[in-house]
């Protein structure tokens, strides 16, 4: 069987990707499907992982339990190879070691042994392509790793409550650098040029969120815990600065990505378009959309940390006056009204404690603020939505708070469509 998983693998991406792949195929220089034909047969574990999500993407499917099975069984065998490969350190930071972490990532969405084990793997994946560093990659499949699963990474931050790893100076340079090199890609219109800087830029503030939680959580347990230090109240207004000037950001890039796939790119006339494959006809739209409704959870969450930061500086004696003047001009400005935006809204008087979980496996609302429904997403649906909503799309923000603190239904999982 092993001749048939490069063409199982393509099906798989091109089900479960539409929308990523509408984008990606402008910015990889080797797509995956072209490395697992080639990497087939090769390595074990890589070899086990392959089967792994092409016997459960296909036993899903077509409700075939004997294929489902024989996947689980596989990934156990996958798993001792893996850690066989991690244990030699000439094969740690290798690209068939990070590919394979990320497939068993992959894998997990599908059969989830527990709530959060997919989000585990992408942990590993993280470790390793921090050890291998950014510049590994810039080219070839490597690039195609970082572009694929880069999304899922920052998903796995927001759930395990850590700071990204894109967030860092040198992986911002090279975010910056592959979205500078793939705007003017002869194989990009106008339009999809436009959707690549916008997106790319939009990732780079949406990596620092998960940091910017981490920071104020950690600051307001030692403001429950008996007050701040004079280092922690100075560490509260850059933070409060740091919000209010990625709030600013993704608010503009946003109306930049409304502007940008409303603008139609007429075809030259006799041009024929090339089949491409499973991309949506809508495409961009439909990429767009995911984009909108990750910058949507954005709002929610710098909501919560502003409110919290503000407490946080009353709290300690310092004035919100005095946490807003360590604002720059252009950060303090007033906002248009955005969705999911409560700024209109009374303040609680307290802290709003708030946590994020997997909307894959998120099962009941744990909010006293949602009525008991389903949170869950088909697999397929919800890997293409993560990877073309830059993470955002992977988690539920709960709010642990009074419910009366925070009434406006737009704080939870809302969809925001394109008008």
């Amino acid at each position: 069987m092993t001749h048939q998983q490069p063409e199982l693998f393509r099906v798989f991406v091109s089900t479960a990707f539409p929308r990523f792949f509408g984008l990606n195929r402008y910015r990889v220089h080797v797509p995956w499907t072209v490395y697992i034909a080639d990497q087939v047969g090769k390595t074990p574990a890589l070899d086990g992982a392959i089967y792994c999500i092409t016997s459960v993407f296909l036993g899903r499917s077509y409700s075939d339990s004997k294929l489902q099975k024989s996947s689980r069984e596989v990934y156990g065998k996958a798993l001792a190879a893996f850690v066989d490969v991690i244990k030699d350190t000439t094969k740690l930071a290798s690209r068939e070691t990070l590919s394979t972490s990320i497939l068993l990532s992959m894998f997990e969405t599908y059969m989830s042994t527990d709530q959060n084990s997919w989000a585990r793997h992408a942990s590993g994946a993280a470790l390793l392509m921090s050890m291998r560093g950014p510049t590994a990659h810039f080219t070839g499949f490597d690039r195609c790793l970082y572009l694929s699963f880069r999304s899922f990474l920052v998903a796995e931050a927001f759930i395990h409550g850590t700071p990204c790893l894109f967030e860092r100076p040198q992986w911002q340079t090279l975010i910056d650098a592959i979205r500078k090199q793939d705007m003017v890609d002869p194989r990009a219109s106008a339009q999809i040029s436009s959707v690549i800087d916008v997106s790319d830029r939009l990732f780079m503030e949406v990596v620092k969120l998960p940091g910017l939680i981490h920071h104020v959580r950690r600051l307001s347990q030692s403001s429950r815990a008996g007050g701040l230090d004079d280092d922690d109240k100075e560490e509260a207004r850059a933070l409060e600065t740091r919000v209010q000037r990625c709030r600013h950001t993704i608010h503009t890039l946003t109306a930049e990505l409304r502007i940008a796939v409303t603008t139609q790119v007429p075809q030259p006339v006799g041009e024929k378009s090339l089949f491409i494959g499973p991309v949506p006809s809508s495409f961009p739209q439909t990429f767009a959309d995911g984009l909108i409704q990750g910058t949507d959870v954005c709002f929610k969450i710098l909501y919560l940390l502003l409110h919290n930061l503000s407490v946080i500086c009353q709290e300690s004696q310092t004035t919100r006056a005095d946490c807003a003047a360590a604002a720059s001009p252009q950060s303090s400005v007033s906002l248009p009204s955005t969705p999911g935006s409560f700024e209109s809204d009374p303040l609680p008087s307290g802290l709003i404690s708030f946590h994020l979980v997997s909307r894959l496996n998120a099962g009941q609302s744990e909010s006293p603020l949602l009525p008991r429904v389903e949170l869950r997403t088909p697999v397929d649906k919800w890997l293409d939505h993560v990877a073309s909503s830059l993470g955002m799309g992977a988690v539920e923000v709960i709010v642990d708070s009074d419910p009366s603190a925070v009434e406006d239904p737009h704080l939870y999982g809302a969809v925001l469509p394109l008008r």
